[in-house]
């Protein structure tokens, strides 16, 4: 996995706490100390579709938003179906459980991605 440049700061001027990618998706992963609650999970879905919406080398690749939080259940997104905006709902993990969630995301997505994203 690698980091995207560029994305950090969003055109409407979000700024994202990580975004990794790997050959088959990109993760924007957004860390609470807290609660997953419903703004929460809206930043977000919001830095995904940031990312689809805004970044020009994102737009072809699917993008899958994670929400860290101190309190969050682990919560996996629905991966069965990819929206026409190419960005999934949310996945909600503890700390504990991140590097299981993102290797989880990524391993759903390596399956059906002929092209891998070029880091």
């Amino acid at each position: 996995m690698g980091c995207l440049p560029g994305v950090r700061d969003t055109p409407r001027g979000y700024r994202i706490d990580a975004v990794l990618i790997s050959d088959n998706v990109i993760l924007p992963i957004e860390f609470k100390s807290t609660t997953a609650d419903a703004a929460a999970l809206r930043q977000a879905e919001d830095y995904g579709l940031e990312l689809a919406d805004f970044h020009r080398e994102s737009v072809s690749h699917p993008i899958a938003p994670v929400l860290c939080a101190g309190e969050a259940s682990y919560s996996p997104s629905n991966l069965s179906s990819l929206p026409r905006s190419g960005v999934t709902t949310v996945s909600t993990t503890p700390p504990a459980q991140l590097a299981e969630t993102l290797a989880q995301v990524e391993q759903h997505f390596r399956q059906f991605n002929k092209v891998p994203i070029d880091t």
